[in-house]
Order: structure tokens, then C-alpha cells, then sequence
């Protein structure tokens, strides 16, 4: 059950089905919502609402055993205002780590325990895997109720010439997940794609809940964020010589891609 499940919800995550150019995606934010991440490097509050919150009155801080830091940089879009602020001594994993935010059209809060770190089995780093399917698995995490998991695809045809990039986030909760052939090579043309997946463990809320988890005058939803691991592999055969992509070159999937995904995969934000 937990691999269809997570085939449909990856299906309804790929930024655009057409092909290897990507259209970022745009949302359409409900009123009144929060959405928080506390991290092993620093906390991350985001404001949604209609009118949009107003920035001189909103703030957030994050707080763990006696280390408290408030989240001071701000970007502020129409109907969403985010505010990151970052911490230089991570505590352990099972810490329990609090996010209180305000604004004029209210306030939330709530707390969560950080999860253990996770990192890949398989693929290994480098691997040149044949064309289809492929598995990915990973270590589980302590304290993790679900892992979020992303990946950058890099296509090319016989000649080693770049063709295009796709990139998804996927929610899963179990240690492993298949990437279908068809994200993997959206071109025909395409020979052989170097793909770069990264995870990241979770503890709090999880993608589907309707009521949240933290409390006050606006619904929030506080997810716990733990060190991940990262790979970076083939699928097909690259030719040798100039125009491959080397792996450790790949990167992630912006942040602010990402922010949209889990938005989406939380249904506090749709694609227009």
C-alpha cells in the first residue's frame, strides 16, 4: 500500500508531465495558515494569508532546551510572508525544538522532536544503472514518520549533449520509493539521463492531515526536519570523453521549488 500510494502522490508532484524543461509552479494560498520547519541548521515559518500579513508586525522564533534565535530574514510575496533564521549549534536528534510565529492575523505555535539522520543504500555514488525503473533506498531514521524525498534529472542523447533538466520532490513513508522510466527519460532522444536524489527524515505533521499540529488563532502545520544523504548516479550509458555531467557537480532542487511541493503535498497551496 505505502509503494501505490506513493507512485500516485509522486504522479501528482512532477513539475509538469511534458518533458525535461520545467515549468516552476505557481500556488494559490488559502487564508490563514502556517507552515513551519524546525532543522538540524535552523528553522523556517511560513505566514499565508489573504490580505497579506502585514511585515511589521509578524515574527517567529525557535526555541530548543535553553537556545532560543528568532528567524530574522523575511521575503514577503502577496498572500505569503517567510522567515528563515539559522542556528550554529544543531542539538541531537530527539531534541524537542519549538516554533512560535505571530502576525497581525494571528498567531501559532507548536513543537516537535528532530529525527536521526538517514542517508542512501542504493544506488551507490557513480553507479551506471540500465534504463527503466529505478529503486532507490535509504536508512531509516529514528523518530521518522516520513521521508521527503527529491530528485534532479540531467538528460542527453548519444553525442553527450544536453537536452533538458526535470526535478520532483516526493513524499514517501517507508525506506525506499521507484522512480518511473518515464520521468527518468521524458525525451526519446534522450540515451541516458545523470540523476542526483537527495532525502531528508521528518517527525511532526505529515502530508494528508486535515488539523495540523500546532496550535492558536491560525491553523499551522510544524514538521521536524533531520540530516538527509545524497547520491548521484546514471541511468543508460554515458559516452566517454567532454559533456558528462559529473554527479557530484548535480544540485538540488531550490528551495523555494521545494517550499512549493510540500505546500502542495500538505494542500495548503494548488497549482494554477
Amino acid at each position: 500500500m505505502n509503494k501505490l500510494w506513493f507512485l500516485f502522490l509522486a504522479a501528482s508532484l512532477l513539475i509538469g508531465a511534458g518533458g525535461c524543461s520545467k515549468k516552476s509552479p505557481t500556488t494559490t494560498v488559502q487564508s490563514k495558515m502556517v507552515f513551519g520547519e524546525i532543522a538540524s541548521w535552523g528553522a523556517t515559518a511560513e505566514i499565508l494569508g489573504e490580505p497579506t500579513p502585514d511585515p511589521a508586525s509578524t515574527s517567529a522564533r525557535a526555541h530548543y532546551d535553553t537556545v532560543q534565535f528568532r528567524l530574522f530574514q523575511m521575503e514577503v510575496d502577496p498572500g505569503r510572508i517567510v522567515l528563515r533564521g539559522n542556528v550554529f549549534s544543531p542539538p541531537p536528534a530527539g531534541t524537542l525544538c519549538s516554533l512560535v510565529v505571530s502576525s497581525n492575523l494571528g498567531g501559532s505555535r507548536g513543537a516537535v522532536p528532530l529525527p536521526g539522520p538517514s542517508w542512501f543504500t542504493r544506488p551507490h555514488g557513480g553507479d551506471t544503472l540500465p534504463r527503466g525503473d529505478v529503486q532507490l533506498s535509504w536508512t531509516n531514521s529514528e523518530g521518522a514518520n516520513w521521508f521527503e524525498v527529491q530528485v534532479s534529472c540531467y538528460g542527453y542523447d548519444s553525442l553527450g549533449r544536453w537536452l533538458g533538466y526535470a526535478d520532483t520532490v516526493l513524499v514517501v513513508y517507508d525506506t525506499l520509493a521507484v522512480i518511473p522510466a518515464g520521468f527518468l527519460h521524458p525525451y526519446p532522444s534522450s540515451l541516458y539521463v545523470s540523476v542526483y536524489a537527495r532525502n531528508y527524515p521528518h517527525t511532526g505533521s505529515k502530508p494528508g492531515w486535515q488539523t495540523g499540529n500546532m496550535i492558536g488563532d491560525i491553523r499551522g502545520f510544524l514538521i521536524g526536519t533531520g540530516y538527509g544523504g545524497s547520491v548521484g548516479f546514471y541511468v543508460g550509458t554515458p559516452p566517454p570523453g567532454p559533456g558528462v555531467l559529473n554527479p557530484g557537480d548535480m544540485t538540488p532542487v531550490s528551495e523555494d521549488r521545494r517550499r512549493a511541493f510540500l505546500l502542495r503535498a500538505f494542500g495548503l497551496a494548488g497549482s494554477d
